[in-house]
């Protein structure tokens, strides 16, 4: 039996899903890929392996995500909140770019690709958000 959960994450605008999720996507298809605007990654949280198929649902000024949490095993609260902290890690959904951006601004090169950057963020590896911040294996 598949147990199915959902959950919304909000992120610090601005955020570009499309952008940050294509550069994450790279490497194993088994374990992620990016494709009709969904991420798909298996995570481990608290020793049980969960498929996470992530969409935005918001804006680049007010971006929320949408995710699909699917596993072969029950999943507890404790569970759904854990995988919620690392799709919010691997994204870093809770990093501020502004000082950034208004840095970027005021060099001449940088300021002419920020426009088509804006938004992106630099995805983590599940491996390091998971020593970074102490999740269970």
């Amino acid at each position: 039996m598949i147990s199915t959960k959902k959950i919304t994450i909000e992120a610090l605008p601005p955020f570009r899903f499309d952008l940050s999720a294509v550069i994450f996507a790279d490497g194993d298809k088994q374990i992620r890929k990016y494709e009709n605007g969904r991420f798909w990654q298996v995570l481990r949280v608290n020793g049980k392996l969960i498929l996470a198929i992530v969409e935005s649902v918001g804006t680049v000024d007010e971006p929320k995500l949408s995710a699909e949490l699917r596993s072969d095993t029950k999943m507890t609260e404790d569970d759904k909140k854990k995988a919620a902290e690392t799709i919010k890690a691997l994204f870093s959904l809770d990093f501020d770019p502004t000082p950034f951006y208004e840095t970027a601004k005021q060099d001449k090169i940088m300021a002419k690709i920020m426009p088509d950057a804006l938004g992106t963020e630099k995805p983590n590896h599940p491996n390091r958000v998971r020593s970074a911040r102490g999740f269970n294996r």
